[in-house]
């Protein structure tokens, strides 16, 4: 066997086992979720919730990565993708089950390691975090709002040939924005605490 198909071999199965622990960590921390879910919708919902967040993080692709065409033929196959589709589409539509409970359990995980680090007697940190996503081709999704552009920024910036002026009034974009809190201590893993919805301007 040639040495660059060996390589090839090993770099795909240390691939594999990355994905398996990964996997393995999603479904422990996700775990506590899984029983208020059971409760609301119905068991092949909450297989497909689990599948989806593990296709999220496996995304292959970041520019498309969270379009559900992507997301339907990456969970599945490619021959099964409109299948796929379909039920991304049943569990994201589902009356029986809101975001609300996500909050929920992002902040009882929050306050679990809060009081465990309090216990162990670690220094406890809450990161506050804002952060926006530009999606400027977007007119009728839900929550969106006005966002500086960076990325327009970065493409007025003069070059070889080309000359834009300096400064000038930010360049305003459809987006989301939000703001976390996440608890983190010495060592763990940090907990999302909470969310602020944005204001739509």
């Amino acid at each position: 066997m040639s040495l660059k198909y060996a390589i090839a071999g090993t770099k795909r199965q240390e691939a594999q086992e990355k994905l398996q622990r990964v996997t393995s960590l999603m479904e422990e921390y996700l775990e506590p979720l899984a029983r208020p879910l059971d409760a609301y919708v119905d068991k092949r919902l909450v297989r497909t919730f689990f599948q989806l967040i593990r296709t999220i993080i496996e995304a292959r692709n970041q520019s498309t990565g969270l379009m559900v065409s992507e997301l339907g033929s990456t969970m599945l196959s490619g021959r099964q993708a409109t299948a796929g589709e379909k039920r991304i589409h049943r569990l994201l539509t589902s009356e029986k089950w809101s975001e609300e409970l996500i909050r929920i359990f992002q902040w009882n995980q929050a306050q679990e390691r809060y009081e465990e680090l309090k216990r162990e007697g670690e220094e406890i940190l809450v990161v506050w975090d804002g952060s926006e996503i530009e999606k400027p081709e977007s007119q009728k999704a839900e929550d969106l709002c006005a966002v500086r552009s960076s990325k327009a920024a970065r493409r007025k910036k003069s070059r070889k040939g080309i000359f834009n002026q300096p400064g000038g009034k930010p360049i305003i974009v459809q987006g989301y924005e939000w703001t976390a809190c996440v608890v983190v201590g010495e060592k763990g893993k940090p907990s999302l605490a909470m969310i602020l919805a944005p204001m739509v301007y």
